[in-house]
């Protein structure tokens, strides 16, 4: 208060708190503050009446909305707003959930599934740590509108990878926060080279953390989402991000055993069988997936592979 003009009138019809409301008593009673209109406080309702009381203060009850007619609109827009946003048309009104406003058509939707998927996987590939550093590339023109909602989703199935369950749209900013997970995102109107197919439109994840760094690779197909490439190895026909999937690691030029190796070992384990599939063989290391259904214990990786996760996707 003490750069405020003499005999200054203070309103507070905003948020309780915004005016340290101890400040303001002290002034109004040394004269420094003419005089205060308030409608909310720190604490609703108001435990310490001084303020109220005083007589250069006028006090309102913090009403909002709280009248009959008012809860009934306000029950009303909110049910159309749902209705909207479930058909498909556009998000209005959103504070916290900005993600949310870039992504309001149906054909979003595959890509905010891929790009949590995504997120899982590169969390599976490398190591946990106490800090993680995220890009996220969009390939081609349909995708890179998407970049604000599609960043916030890999994030999501990061936190979702770290054991927080609840993380969506809406809390993952603070979740990411007090996790030390940064992203940034970036467009582009190509598609990156390593993708050897004809597809397109594309996400390319890159996660970095003191363990090192990783990236995924995947594209929507049919609606859905599919992984491409964990590094340099590639699933050169997609391998589909459903179901329950088990991702082992081995070195590169693995005997072709391994892989009727994993198919053993899964025998018997629960769930049915949908894909065993092999990446192809990168630099230094290649990928095999298990894709099934239903309930599945973990197998016992065979001599040569490495279990990384068991990666359950709607």
């Amino acid at each position: 208060m003490q750069y405020c003009k003499p005999g200054v009138k203070i309103i507070n019809v905003a948020r309780g708190g915004i005016v340290d409301e101890a400040a303001l008593l002290v002034a109004l009673e040394s004269g420094r503050c003419g005089g205060a209109g308030i409608d909310v406080f720190t604490s609703e309702p108001p435990t310490d009446l001084s303020l109220c009381r005083h007589p250069k203060v006028v006090c309102t009850p913090h009403l909002g909305a709280s009248t009959i007619e008012a809860q009934e609109r306000v029950a009303l827009e909110i049910a159309e707003q749902i209705v909207t946003g479930n058909a498909g048309g556009p998000l209005t009104g959103l504070v916290n959930a900005q993600a949310l406003a870039a992504c309001g058509t149906p054909a979003a939707l595959p890509w905010l599934t891929l790009a949590t998927s995504l997120g899982q996987v590169a969390s599976a590939v490398l190591a946990p740590s106490k800090s993680t550093t995220v890009t996220i590339q969009c390939y081609g023109d349909d995708v890179s509108p998407l970049a604000r909602a599609v960043g916030p989703a890999v994030v999501v199935g990061i936190l979702k990878a770290a054991g927080h369950s609840s993380a969506n749209l809406v809390n993952f900013a603070t979740l990411a926060s007090d996790n030390n997970i940064t992203f940034q995102n970036s467009t582009s109107s190509e598609r990156p080279s390593l993708l050897a197919t004809a597809i397109t439109q594309c996400l390319l994840v890159t996660v970095t953390t003191s363990a090192g760094s990783t990236s995924v690779m995947g594209s929507v197909s049919n609606g859905r989402a599919v992984l491409y490439a964990i590094q340099d190895c590639m699933w050169e026909s997609g391998l589909p991000l459903s179901c329950t999937l088990l991702l082992f690691r081995a070195s590169s030029g693995s005997p072709d055993t391994t892989l009727l190796g994993l198919g053993t070992a899964v025998a018997g384990k629960g769930g049915r069988l949908l894909s065993l599939v092999s990446s192809g063989q990168g630099s230094s290391e290649q990928y095999y997936a298990i894709r099934m259904t239903g309930d599945v214990i973990i197998p016992e990786a065979p001599a040569g592979a490495e279990f990384l996760a068991k990666l359950i996707f709607s």
